[in-house]
């Protein structure tokens, strides 16, 4: 081998050994997954609606190591009993701006979307009122609700008006069997629950769960109860068309309880 072509050897090995650490470094952070951290608010709110049983909270988000994208957001809410229930993100909203007006009165502007997916950033932590349904509720729901509405149309094109059609529907078999399964289907009851979160993304991570607790007690049931007459007259107001009733009268009662981790 000759001189130049040890030198020209010893240069490309001086520079592959340059670039080692890089290679290195990158191949770390291919290999480093996103730390996802989710801290819920002090207070849940506890419904029962039209969408069935609703579990509301604020919770704060965020992630170390990497940015991720989540794709959901899921709570296994379990009664004391062994009663279990699965819930899903529906909605989001977050707070854009608070102002008071001239007579102290606070306005707060509120940004709503679904909750289809989310980032998280690592220089960031986000803050967001997020509401969960029972996924379960809905797919046995709609089908109901499609029907009254099929039945609705095929009353409207022999009555003179939609009101005069929902009457009709209204005394239809289709009708009392969606208003008994909303009655029969409100299962808050008495006692101790426990919540664990789960993170679902397309990314790898990695998630501590926790355990948190709420209770109900029997006044807490007994507000619940009073929607149940609600959600029939609602269905009653929207076939009829009467939406001032609905915003005048149907204001649903919800339940604020503290939301504690367990341990702690």
């Amino acid at each position: 081998m000759s001189l130049v072509e040890i030198l020209t050897l010893v240069v490309a090995i001086l520079g592959a050994g340059a670039w080692l650490p890089h290679v290195l470094i990158w191949n770390q952070k291919r290999k480093e997954v996103a730390k996802v951290v989710l801290v819920p608010d002090g207070q849940v709110q506890i419904g029962y609606t039209t969408y069935g049983s609703m579990f509301n909270l604020n919770l704060a988000l965020a992630s170390s190591i990497k940015d991720i994208i989540i794709k959901k957001i899921k709570a296994t809410i379990r009664h004391e009993d062994g009663d279990t229930h699965y819930f899903v993100w529906q909605g989001l909203s977050e707070t854009m701006s608070e102002i008071s007006n001239t007579s102290g009165e606070k306005i707060v502007q509120t940004k709503d979307q679904a909750a289809i997916a989310l980032k998280l950033i690592t220089t960031t932590l986000i803050e967001k009122f997020v509401r969960f349904q029972e996924i379960k509720f809905k797919q046995e729901t709609q089908p109901q609700i499609n029907t009254l509405y099929e039945l609705a149309l095929f009353y409207k094109n022999n009555k003179e008006t939609t009101a005069e059609a929902f009457e009709e529907v209204m005394k239809r078999k289709e009708f009392y069997d969606l208003i008994s399964f909303f009655k029969s289907n409100s299962w808050w009851k008495v006692g101790k629950y426990s919540v664990n979160f789960l993170i679902e993304s397309m990314d790898k991570h990695k998630f501590d769960q926790h355990t948190f607790n709420f209770e109900l007690r029997h006044h807490d049931i007994e507000e619940l109860k009073k929607n149940i007459p609600k959600i029939e007259k609602l269905f009653e107001y929207i076939g009829k068309g009467d939406f001032e009733s609905i915003t005048k009268e149907l204001n649903f009662h919800w339940i604020n309880v503290d939301l504690i981790q367990r341990g702690i």
